[in-house]
């Protein structure tokens, strides 16, 4: 744009309309260049001479820029995004932090210098002005030292005595606990012992245990024939419950009227032989 001048009088002021002068590209700090960069073009661990490269080509070929792709893309604007969440809650974390710190420090303050003002000298001087301006007058919150009470002879024994009662009141209550436990222990040992030792008893005699269905913690004896039907099968297993002294007895719910058959052989009216009429319970697992 050309020249023009504003006449006044017999005096002239030259005017020139000119265009700001745009800032240099050597005027932007390093800082501000590498964000434009990363900005634009992404971070600089993604860059490869390939894509070097390709960006100097549409560069010549008068293309402004050379897009990612669509995986890189939403990659890059999802971590853009994170990190400016992160940024955010950190300096909205800082800035909690900050105020809340600094005003209990200021709080702190004042309640010292309002503490010490009835001493005088400088005290008033660590006092806020909001403090100050609050209408609380200096020196009103104070403190008092009172001597520590010594103690006679008669009261040192009587609080000797009064520490050594609770002392032995409570040795005695861990004492007794600790007994308690011991006989719960030695009960619980024992109980065991019998458990297993008829356990032992059993599976030497021959007989079938395995797990109880839906008690992991209980084991049963297999008494009856593998090879009978669903509706017998179920009847030839029992689980083994401990009783309180330890001992085993099978399910009162299967065994309350046990049955056996006894099958003999008669020929010309003659008994040729006979089963043996051993149960389960006849044996009393011992």
């Amino acid at each position: 744009m050309g020249d023009s001048q504003l006449s006044g009088g017999s005096s002239s002021l030259p005017l020139a309309l000119r265009p700001a002068p745009a800032a240099a590209d050597g005027d932007e700090s390093l800082i501000m260049q590498l964000s434009r960069i990363s900005n634009q073009f992404g971070q600089f661990r993604h860059m490869d001479e390939d894509k070097l490269k390709q960006m100097a080509a549409a560069h010549e070929s008068g293309l402004a820029d050379v897009d990612d792709s669509d995986d890189e893309d939403d990659a890059a604007d999802d971590a853009k995004k994170r990190g400016d969440e992160l940024r955010d809650a950190k300096a909205d974390m800082f800035k909690h932090i900050n105020s809340d710190a600094q005003q209990e420090i200021l709080y702190t303050i004042d309640f010292l210098g309002l503490l010490l003002s009835k001493e005088g000298g400088r005290a008033s001087n660590y006092m806020s002005p909001t403090l100050k301006s609050s209408g609380v007058p200096e020196g009103s919150f104070a403190y008092d030292k009172w001597p520590v009470k010594q103690l006679d002879e008669r009261q040192k024994k009587q609080q000797d005595l009064v520490a050594k009662g609770w002392t032995m009141e409570g040795l005695g209550a861990s004492a007794d606990s600790l007994l308690l436990a011991a006989t719960k222990l030695e009960k619980e040992v024992r109980k065991e012992t019998q458990y297993w030792g008829q356990i032992l008893s059993i599976k030497k005699r021959g007989w079938s245990l395995r797990r109880v269905p839906r008690e992991s913690g209980t084991l049963g004896v297999q008494f009856g024939f593998l090879e009978a039907g669903d509706r017998f099968q179920a009847r030839g297993f029992a689980p083994l419950r401990a009783k309180e002294d330890g001992s085993i007895i099978l399910d009162q719910a299967l065994v309350q009227k046990p049955k056996s058959i006894r099958v003999r052989i008669i020929e010309n009216g003659k008994v040729l032989g006979s089963s043996h009429q051993n149960t389960l319970v006849s044996y009393s697992m011992k």
